[in-house]
């Protein structure tokens, strides 16, 4: 077998060390193709951009012998052209003045790999890349490609200080925008990022290039295809199942929950990339793709942000919606999405002439645990690090069907809530539906952080289920009332059938009574409803 490439990003490394390479040069081939290709491209951090980017890098280098082995080899002409790689992923953009000598330095590294004189180091980084691409153009007399990764991260390191957000900006337009003035030197650009742009962004000037982002032709671009996994991960497939003494097709159901679901086009899903080599490094299920690095602008941007999961989960929104607004500005539902915590399920056109509509999901498990990890600490100020013991009770309570000590679980989680999180409850007239709904997304976002399966907007025809649950079989239906009665509660989940459609399943009923004064359950009954 193949090795699998963890934290390898770059293509001839992965080539040369005998790495597993998904192949994706039939969807590179569309966009190089053409005589003349300026493309942007926007997808969530691990999702293979910059793999993408080095990909392209060695292609246009003419280095055919590393492409031995996929579809492109014989498709391809195999021209090399002089090429500009630049990569902002670890730029420091602390200062104004930090990023500019930071973006000098970027300049003179490619200045050095085409052999051309080095950048005076007080240039402005604008005029510094103005003469690269000219000095380039003229020393090899023919068209340049230039591919840049991260455009943004200079804009995101300062989201939550939006002057310095703003002074980023600035510096980066003026840098992006030399690439319209030399657009007769360009042959092959891509730009790709986190962010989509913003008609008013850094790409104010480059109104020339084409997004590709929810383009159906490039929706499989990044990330594996159920395909793809079966193609190139076939061996590791069997060795787990074998592990585990599974059937592949009970394996690949649980991979598909952990980890499959993004869909850039609202049609097309991928499996997350980073998140299924490391399953297959480890053999275990676990958040990786989370745990990866959650960045602190997400957090930084939520922090200040009134959000509840009702709001995001299947909420429909337009592409229009993610270039009308900076990112800082821009609504919750839209930046969770660019950053992978959400993404299209389902889309659909409501006529002829009106604007492609998506509608947002969570993708699967892995981004699931790491929503609910993020809104837990921003909006009820829990801490993963001060509740992951009660969390884990909580999961081994639910798996052994010890109910009383799920109460008890939650209960020690809700004695951490400050007074100051209950905030507007306590200052209105005190609706009991406006508690019930509170103590609902809460405990939605308790569950999803164990790693169960939190079904959204389950309906039947008398009603809807409060709290559903899935984990390895089992069905777990909860409702939940506040200062109620737990009786009436379970005879509402009979009466309304919510368990009905799930007879061939094992399937528990559970009624929950909240006191708002004391804050906490004071009421629980269940019962099994199947085998």
């Amino acid at each position: 077998m193949k090795y699998l490439p963890i934290g390898i990003s770059d293509f001839k490394d992965i080539i040369n060390g005998n790495y597993l390479y998904v192949d994706k040069t039939k969807y590179i081939y569309e966009m190089i193709r053409q005589e003349k290709g300026m493309y942007f491209l926007s997808r969530p951090r691990r999702f293979g951009k910059s793999l993408l980017i080095s990909t392209l890098y060695y292609l246009f280098k003419g280095e055919r012998e590393l492409f031995k082995n996929t579809w492109i080899h014989d498709k391809w002409n195999w021209e090399k052209y002089p090429t500009i790689r630049i990569n902002l992923t670890d730029v420091n953009s602390r200062t104004s003045d930090i990023l500019r000598r930071e973006l000098i330095n970027l300049l003179n590294e490619e200045a050095k790999e085409l052999r051309i004189d080095e950048i005076r180091e007080k240039e402005e980084p604008s005029i510094a890349f103005r003469e690269l691409i000219s000095k380039a153009y003229e020393k090899y007399s023919k068209k340049l490609v230039i591919l840049i990764d991260e455009y943004e991260k200079p804009v995101l390191d300062n989201i939550k200080t939006t002057d310095k957000a703003k002074e980023m900006r600035l510096i980066l337009r003026e840098f992006y925008s030399v690439l319209k003035a030399q657009e007769s030197k360009i042959k092959f650009l891509l730009i790709t990022g986190l962010t989509k742009f913003t008609k008013m962004s850094v790409f104010s000037a480059l109104n020339n290039i084409n997004d590709v982002t929810f383009d159906s032709r490039y929706s499989q671009l990044l990330g594996y295809t159920e395909d793809e996994l079966f193609d190139f991960f076939n061996q590791y497939i069997s060795q787990t199942a074998s592990k585990y003494g599974i059937t592949t097709d009970e394996l690949i159901q649980s991979i598909r929950d952990y980890y499959n679901g993004y869909s850039f086009d609202g049609q097309n899903k991928v499996y997350n990339p980073y998140a299924v080599i490391l399953f297959f490094d480890k053999q275990e299920f676990n958040v990786y793709w989370h745990m990866s690095g959650s960045t602190q602008f997400i957090y930084d941007y939520l922090r200040d942000r009134n959000v509840t999961l009702e709001e995001l989960i299947g909420k429909e929104v337009t592409e229009a919606m993610f270039t009308n607004k900076e990112v800082e500005d821009n609504e919750p539902e839209i930046f969770l999405c660019q950053t992978g915590y959400l993404t299209f399920i389902e889309t659909y056109k409501p006529s002829l002439l009106a604007p492609r509509t998506y509608v947002l999901g969570i993708p699967n498990i892995d981004a699931q645990i790491g929503l609910g990890q993020v809104l837990l600490e921003t909006q009820y100020k829990l801490k993963d690090t001060e509740i992951q013991d009660k969390v884990t009770k909580i999961v081994e309570s639910l798996e052994n069907k010890n109910f009383e000590d799920t109460r008890i679980a939650l209960n020690s989680i809700l004695s951490e809530i400050t007074y100051s999180v209950y905030g507007d409850l306590e200052k209105t007239d005190r609706k009991i539906e406006n508690y019930e709904r509170f103590y609902q997304t809460l405990f939605k976002l308790i569950f999803g952080f164990a790693g169960f399966r939190v079904i959204e907007e389950y309906h039947t025809t008398k009603g809807r289920a409060d709290i559903l649950l899935q984990s390895n079989g089992t069905v777990i239906v909860i409702e939940l009332k506040v200062d109620g009665d737990v009786k009436q509660a379970m005879n509402q989940i009979k009466e309304r059938g919510y368990h009905e459609q799930f007879t061939g399943k094992e399937c528990y009923l559970v009624a929950v009574n909240i006191s708002s004064k004391e804050r906490k359950i004071i009421e629980l009954e269940w019962e099994k409803v199947n085998k």
